[in-house]
C-alpha cells in the first residue's frame, strides 16, 4: 500500500472514529445527566416518576421519565445502540491498520524480545481476556459490593497496563489499554444492557409485570461505561506526548484513567463531596507533571571519569601509530526489511525506509563500534573536544544509527521532522533521560561522564533506535559501508581491541602498535 493511500486510510478511519465516538459519548453523558436532573412531577401523573424542562438551541423541551407498565409500550421507541458499535468498529479497524498492518513497526519494541506473532497474540488476546475477567467480577457476588468490585477492577486494570508495557512498545501498550476499555464498553452495550432492556420490553408486550432487576443491571453497566469514557479519550491523545516514555508509564496511565473517572463523577453526580474528586484528580495530574519532569541532564558540569592508571604516561605525538581493519558479516544473507511507517514520517520522501539495525554490503558490516580496551588506560588521553557530536531525527529515524563520543563531549540531538519525537536515553552508568522534542524545537544537549554504551529510543515511534558509545579515550570508530574502520593517534603498545554490534554481539582481539606504525585488525560478526 502506498504511503499516500495509507495516510488517507488513517485520516478517514480517525475521522470516522471521532465522529462515532462523539455521538456515543454525547448520548451517554446526556442520559447520565438527565437521570439526575429529573424532579418529581409538579402535578402527579400516572406512571411518571420524574420530569425536567430543558432549553437548547432556541427550543424548549419537556421530558418525562416513566415506569414500565404492562401493555403500555409506546408505538415508537428509539434505541441508542449503533453509536457504540460504530465507535468500536472504527477503533478496532484503526488498531489493525496502525499496529498490525504496519509490519509490527509500532506494535513491537524489539528490545523486549517478542516476535511479531507473539506480540500480536498478546495485543489481540488482551481484549477478550480483559472482558471475561471484568464480566466475571461484576456477575459474581463481589459485583454487588462496589467497595470490593471497584478496587479489584482498578487493580486488574493496573496489572494489565503494567503487563502490556513489559511486552509491547509503550505506545502500543497505551493503545491496547484503551482498546480493552472500549471493548468492555461495547460488550456491555450488546451483552449486558440491550438484552436486559429487551427482556423488560418483552414482558410489557406480553402484559406481564416488569421485573426491575434487569433494568438495574443494565444501568450499572451503563454507569461503568461513562466512568471509562474520559480514560479512553486520554489514551487516544497519549501517543502525541512523551508520557508514553515515562519510566512508570503504566502507573501514569492508570492514574490518569482514575483521574478521568473522578472528573466524570464530578460532572454528573450531585453533592459537595464530589468536589474532593476534582481535587484528587488535580493532585494526580500535578504529581505526574513533576514526576515526569526531565531530570538534570547526565550530571552536567561534573568531572568526567578518567580511567587512566595511576602511573599513566603522557603521549608523545611523534610516536603514535594507526590501527586499521574491517568487520565482516558471518551470518545468513540479510535483506533489510522495509518499515511500514505512518504518512507523517514519510512526507516528502520517495524512498522506502529500511530497518537499519543490520546493514551488510558485499559481506562487510556497517555500524559496528570498534574501540581499544585493555592497554588504553596506560596513557593520559588528550582533552575531549568541546564541539558537540550531532544526531538527528529525520524521517522518523536516527541519523547516524551508531556513533561514539568522549566523556564530557556534548551530544546534540535535533529533530528535523515535522512530527513530535521523544528522546529516551537508557543508561546504567550515566543518568537516563526522556525529553519530548516537538517540531521546530531547539536541539538538546547532554553530557555523559562515564564510559558505556547508551541506548536512544523514541517511545512514540518504537522502531527508532540509536546507540551512543561513550569513551574516556579517543581510540574508537564506527565501521563505514565497506565495514572499514581506522583508529588514529594510538600510542605504541599492546591492546585488546573490541568490535561491538547492537544485535550481533561482541568480538575481542589483540593488536600491537609500534611507534609510527600501522597495525591491522579484522573481525567477523557473528562468529
Amino acid at each position: 500500500m502506498s504511503p499516500h493511500t495509507t495516510e488517507w486510510l488513517h485520516l478517514l478511519l480517525r475521522w470516522f472514529h471521532i465522529v462515532a465516538g462523539v455521538m456515543w459519548i454525547g448520548n451517554s453523558f446526556f442520559f447520565m445527566w438527565l437521570d439526575r436532573a429529573f424532579e418529581p412531577p409538579r402535578t402527579p401523573k400516572d406512571g411518571v416518576t420524574g420530569e425536567t424542562f430543558l432549553i437548547h438551541g432556541g427550543g424548549y423541551y419537556f421530558v418525562e421519565r416513566r415506569k414500565l407498565e404492562p401493555g403500555k409500550l409506546p408505538p415508537t421507541l428509539h434505541w441508542f445502540r449503533w453509536e457504540a458499535t460504530l465507535t468500536w468498529i472504527s477503533g478496532f479497524s484503526l488498531l489493525l491498520v496502525v499496529y498490525y498492518a504496519s509490519g509490527g513497526a509500532l506494535l513491537m519494541d524489539r528490545s523486549l524480545g517478542l516476535t511479531r506473532v507473539q506480540a500480536t497474540l498478546v495485543g489481540l488476546g488482551s481484549l477478550p481476556a480483559a472482558w471475561l475477567l471484568y464480566d466475571l467480577i461484576w456477575l459474581s457476588p463481589a459485583g454487588k459490593r462496589m467497595a470490593i468490585a471497584g478496587p479489584l477492577s482498578l487493580a486488574l486494570l493496573g496489572g494489565l497496563a503494567w503487563g502490556l508495557t513489559q511486552l509491547l512498545s509503550a505506545r502500543a501498550a497505551f493503545m491496547h489499554v484503551g482498546a480493552v476499555l472500549g471493548t468492555i464498553m461495547v460488550l456491555n452495550v450488546w451483552l449486558r444492557i440491550l438484552p436486559q432492556q429487551a427482556r423488560m420490553l418483552e414482558a410489557m408486550e406480553a402484559g406481564r409485570s416488569v421485573d426491575p432487576r434487569p433494568g438495574l443491571q443494565a444501568k450499572q453497566r451503563s454507569t461503568h461505561n461513562s466512568y471509562m469514557t474520559l480514560g479512553v479519550i486520554f489514551v487516544m491523545l497519549s501517543n502525541h506526548f512523551s508520557i508514553v516514555g515515562y519510566q512508570y508509564n503504566w502507573l501514569a496511565l492508570l492514574g490518569l484513567i482514575a483521574a478521568g473517572a473522578g472528573i466524570r463523577h464530578f460532572m454528573l453526580e450531585p453533592g459537595k463531596r464530589t468536589a474532593m474528586l476534582v481535587v484528587l484528580a488535580a493532585g494526580v495530574v500535578i504529581g505526574l507533571y513533576f514526576a515526569t519532569m526531565p531530570r538534570a541532564r547526565a550530571r552536567r558540569g561534573g568531572p568526567a571519569v578518567n580511567l587512566a592508571a595511576a602511573d599513566a604516561r603522557p603521549i608523545d605525538p611523534a610516536e603514535v601509530g594507526t590501527v586499521r581493519g574491517t568487520v565482516s558479516y558471518g551470518g545468513e544473507l540479510v535483506t533489510p526489511r522495509e518499515l511500514a511507517l505512518p504518512g507523517d514520517c514519510t512526507a516528502g520522501g520517495s524512498e522506502p525506509t529500511l530497518d537499519n539495525r543490520v546493514l551488510v554490503s558485499g559481506g562487510m558490516l556497517q555500524n559496528a563500534l570498534v574501540y581499544l580496551s585493555d592497554g588504553a588506560e596506560r596513557w593520559l588521553p588528550p582533552a575531549a573536544a568541546t564541539t558537540p557530536v550531532v544526531i538527528d531525527q529525520r524521517g522518523c529515524m536516527y541519523h547516524p544509527r551508531v556513533l561514539g563520543l568522549r566523556t564530557g563531549q556534548p551530544l546534540a540531538i535535533r529533530n528535523s521532522d515535522g512530527v513530535m519525537h521523544n528522546v529516551h536515553g537508557v543508561a546504567e552508568a550515566n543518568d537516563g533521560f526522556n525529553e519530548a522534542m516537538v517540531p521546530g524545537a531547539a536541539e538538546v544537549r547532554y553530557d555523559f561522564q562515564t564510559p558505556e554504551i547508551v541506548n536512544l529510543q523514541c517511545d512514540v515511534h518504537p522502531w527508532m533506535g540509536a546507540r551512543v558509545g561513550i569513551f574516556a579515550h579517543p581510540w574508537f570508530a564506527v565501521t563505514d559501508a565497506r565495514g572499514a574502520f581506522e583508529l588514529t593517534g594510538v600510542p605504541p603498545g599492546d591492546y585488546v581491541i573490541v568490535a561491538w554490534h547492537e544485535t550481533l554481539g561482541t568480538r575481542k582481539g589483540r593488536v600491537t602498535v609500534t611507534a609510527q606504525g600501522s597495525a591491522e585488525a579484522s573481525f567477523r560478526l557473528p562468529e
